[in-house]
């Protein structure tokens, strides 16, 4: 799941446009996750949340937090993986996600705009 501030219109073209095989959540106020989790930025003069990624156990724990440094900059797959087999969890199914449209949509960044994300 994720949450951030964009609204649910803005959400549901993102999970149309790439397919994503998990929820979209709306906190556009910061009052439901974003505060409550301590992820408000106080640098972000937007207000935007500290991009992390937190792991919540079945009885609403949090397990880890892995703070990134944007969006694009995520944490190694098998550290979260290795965090959640330490859950001892039952597996689950899911269907392996479609590719989505190649085409920007409607509330694309211009590429003029991601120019601060290009690192290296």
């Amino acid at each position: 799941m994720a949450i951030d501030i964009d609204s649910p219109e803005q959400h549901a073209a993102m999970i149309e446009k790439l397919d994503l095989p998990f929820p979209m959540l709306s906190d556009p106020d910061r009052s439901l996750a974003i505060e409550p989790y301590g992820l408000s930025n106080p640098d972000d003069a937007r207000r935007l949340a500290i991009t992390a990624t937190l792991l919540i156990d079945p009885a609403g724990e949090e397990v880890e937090r892995l703070v990134s440094r944007d969006y694009a900059d995520r944490p190694p797959e098998e550290q979260v993986l290795e965090t959640l087999r330490g859950l001892g969890l039952d597996a689950v199914d899911q269907p392996v996600p479609k590719v989505g449209r190649a085409e920007p949509g409607p509330y694309a960044m211009r590429l003029a705009d991601l120019t601060t994300y290009f690192r290296g």
